[in-house]
């Protein structure tokens, strides 16, 4: 009897230990670390480009990952599917800080409609917009 009754309490302290360490593990506080990317002005982006004038555009990058960090970015023009690189950048920004790149691109290959992209490679980030040819 007071053997079962040993059984009986040790499961209970077991119980309670386990339910504890599963309710720390999923109520675990989220990380508030992260790193913002985003076009400055987006709803002024350009829509249609003449193949002789470059195609202008900004964006901005903001570390709020509480230490400073190394980016590295890609600037890519996708015209069926064939993806072509026309710019790249590596830069630092400490922590809390935020940096803003003016872009100006000439787009050479003949295309009708594409996608440029931006790429945050180490923070596998991207943000794009559609872009089409005015023959005009």
């Amino acid at each position: 009897m007071k053997s079962l009754h040993f059984v009986t309490i040790l499961l209970i302290i077991l119980i309670i230990i386990i339910s504890t360490l599963i309710l720390i593990k999923f109520n675990e506080i989220p990380s508030d670390d992260f790193s913002e990317l985003y076009f400055n002005d987006f709803e002024s982006l350009p829509q249609s480009m003449k193949p002789s004038e470059p195609l202008e555009f900004s964006f901005t990058v903001v570390n709020i990952e509480n230490t400073d960090i190394a980016y590295q970015y890609i600037i890519t023009f996708k015209n069926n599917d064939i993806e072509t690189i026309l710019d790249n950048n590596e830069f630092i920004l400490n922590a809390g800080e935020k940096q803003v790149f003016q872009e100006k691109i000439l787009i050479e290959e003949d295309f009708k409609v594409g996608l440029v992209s931006v790429k945050l490679l180490n923070k596998n980030q991207e943000i794009h917009f559609w872009i089409r040819k005015d023959d005009s």
